[in-house]
């Protein structure tokens, strides 16, 4: 533009010059306005043509710029879904190559659900003018992919065929990423509602499957049973082949328990070796046989550990409504006749009644009583003197602990210890029996009583203390008492549960000067090897073989254990004398001491020291 201008202005300059009409300036004046327009020509026709396609072409190299950084594949397809073409770079998530795929229908190419979901997003993006959220799932190369579909129609006229713009989302993660939460909250209700070891419905799934199934049963009238299935000495398989095994042989019960239930039964670990079983719609007759079907199965051999292994179990069994009309009463009453058929000696089912919750009742108060006996001098010691029986003399006694409750009364050893052994009072009962005979013991050494010998007995539970001898050591030396003067007692068969670990302990006691004597000997099954290398000092003939004595059978068999003894050097006492002719026997056989009711019976404090005196001041105390 700014050209024409120039070369129009040079032309009228030359038109003020000429002088005629043939003159050269007046020609060069035409000619310049010629060619000035020309170049107007150029910039104004010219110039405003090309902009328009000028403009187009920029309009479509930002169009494709913008194509080419959509990270999705986006393609252009008819209504009837025929490919028209391909945008985008990751060709790598297409199904086919390019070339395979312009011109042809959807269903030649895509897996038949994959074409479904592309016609359906078609189809409504057809009708309402936009499709998003259609989703399938492709085979590539390099795995599975998830696709995400946004359609929407090209504007067109109508006479022109519509043309659909199809986005393709690669959505891979995203869906991994859903998958793998839902994955984690299945797990979690998984752990919250089941047992993660057996996959059984766990404490807090079986109160709702329980619900479920006394529902059913209220509403058909029918009873319900719950039985409480404990596997017998269970621990025993975890101590001698470890919690692997103990886990392998829960996993193989749970499996064989849920392969004996019906559709409406539930079976629920409900901690350690217990399980709760669930029959709705079920008698006490049913019960009964579903409890015999139950032991049955258990009882048989198990190979999950590696080995045959046999595990028994017992069941105790309540009955909805007889026994209860909620879940925590039956399962109360249920675990009490456990404990029953337990007691009856293992492998059997009992069904819960009355007289056992009054039982139940007993032995929760008197658990519960003694937990505080300690501090309320409840507890007391008596001491059943030991006699010499060459010379009759007095030179040992037994502690023996009493108890008498200001309610409940004298209550026997008999029914509380057991109790304090089954609920782990016995350890700190034990330690208070040790330190209090040993502070008598120390006592009566002042006295004078110097040859004296004091027997206590150790539980179970005190024994497999991995520190008992560190603890009696402590106890004779708050007690200012040799070791010589105390003798423990264990009974055969605690000595016999854990062989190797009893010698041990026996003989560290041992070394530490302290005497040991095995109680009850004869109702166990102690070989000569193993008695040698406990290193005890006596042996206790059990009062079953005194009491037998009279009878030839019972003479040979107490003649058999004095000679045993005799032949490792051991020392003998005989318990539970109860007539002269036992008395006279014994003396017979040669055994060395004995104590029972003909002699002593067992004494407070004060009547044995009395004895003790007597015996000072010269008295014959018995008479052999």
């Amino acid at each position: 533009l700014f050209a024409a201008v120039g070369i129009m202005a040079l032309g009228e300059v030359f038109f003020t010059r000429y002088g005629s009409a043939s003159d050269q300036f007046n020609l060069l004046g035409h000619f310049y306005k010629v060619l000035g327009y020309l170049y107007l020509y150029r910039a104004i026709f010219r110039g405003t043509m090309e902009a328009p396609y000028r403009a187009l072409a920029q309009s479509e190299q930002k169009l494709q710029a913008l194509l080419d950084a959509v990270p999705d594949l986006l393609f252009e397809f008819t209504r009837d879904g025929r490919y028209l073409r391909i945008y985008g770079h990751p060709k790598d998530l297409l199904f086919r190559p390019e070339h395979g795929l312009l011109g042809r229908q959807v269903d030649a190419v895509l897996p038949a659900q994959a074409a479904a979901a592309v016609h359906a997003a078609l189809d409504e993006a057809s009708a309402t003018g936009r499709s998003e959220g259609q989703q399938f799932l492709l085979e590539l190369a390099d795995g599975e992919h998830w696709f995400e579909l946004s359609v929407a129609p090209t504007p067109a006229d109508v006479w022109e065929e519509p043309h659909f713009l199809l986005l393709s989302r690669d959505i891979t993660e995203r869906v991994q990423a859903l998958q793998e939460r839902r994955r984690n909250e299945e797990r979690i209700r998984q752990l919250a509602n089941f047992d993660a070891l057996t996959g059984l419905p766990n404490r807090s799934m079986f109160g709702a499957r329980f619900s479920q199934a006394l529902a059913l049963s209220q509403r058909s009238d029918a009873h319900l049973a719950l039985l409480y299935l404990d596997l017998d000495r269970f621990k025993t398989v975890n101590d001698s082949l470890g919690p692997e095994a103990g886990d392998a042989l829960l996993i193989d019960i749970a499996r064989r328990l849920q392969a004996q239930m019906r559709p409406e039964d539930v079976v629920a670990r409900y901690g350690g070796n217990e399980f709760f079983v669930v029959l709705p719609l079920t008698n006490a007759q049913q019960a009964a046989q579903r409890a015999e079907a139950l032991l049955a199965e258990l009882c048989k051999p198990s190979m999950a550990t590696g080995q045959a292994l046999v595990v028994t179990s017992s069941i105790g069994i309540a009955m909805y409504p007889e026994d209860g009309q909620d879940m925590q009463t039956l399962m109360q009453h249920a675990e009490v006749a456990k404990d029953k058929a337990k007691a009856l000696g293992r492998d059997h089912y009992c069904f819960f009644s009355p007289e056992m919750q009054t039982a139940s009742a007993h032995v929760l108060r008197i658990e519960n009583a003694l937990r505080t006996a300690i501090a309320q001098g409840q507890l007391s010691l008596h001491f059943q003197p030991q006699w010499r029986l060459h010379d009759g003399r007095l030179v040992g006694a037994e502690a023996l602990l009493r108890w008498t409750h200001p309610e409940l009364g004298v209550v026997s050893p008999a029914e509380f210890i057991p109790i304090a052994e089954a609920s782990g009072q016995i350890i700190v009962i034990g330690q208070w029996v040790l330190d209090t005979a040993l502070a008598q013991l120390r006592r009566w050494r002042d006295a004078g009583h110097a040859e004296l010998m004091l027997a206590v007995n150790l539980s179970l539970a005190q024994f497999r203390q991995p520190d008992l001898p560190h603890l009696v050591q402590k106890a004779l030396a708050r007690a200012d008492v040799p070791a010589q003067a105390l003798e423990l007692e264990l009974t055969e068969s605690i000595a016999m549960q854990e062989p190797e670990k009893a010698i041990a302990i026996v003989q560290q006691l041992a070394a530490a000067g302290v005497h040991l004597s095995i109680d009850d000997f004869g109702t166990g099954y102690s070989s000569f090897s193993y008695l040698q290398r406990l290193q005890v000092h006596s042996l206790k003939i059990d009062y079953s073989f005194v009491s037998q004595i009279e009878a030839p059978r019972g003479l040979a068999l107490v003649r058999a254990i004095i000679d045993v003894a005799e032949g490792l050097g051991l020392q003998t006492i005989a318990e539970g004398v109860e007539t002269p002719a036992q008395l006279a026997a014994l003396r017979t056989l040669g055994c060395d001491m004995a104590q029972g009711y003909l002699l002593a019976r067992p004494l407070p404090q004060a009547e044995f020291e009395a004895l003790l005196a007597r015996q000072a001041s010269g008295q014959v105390l018995i008479d052999l």
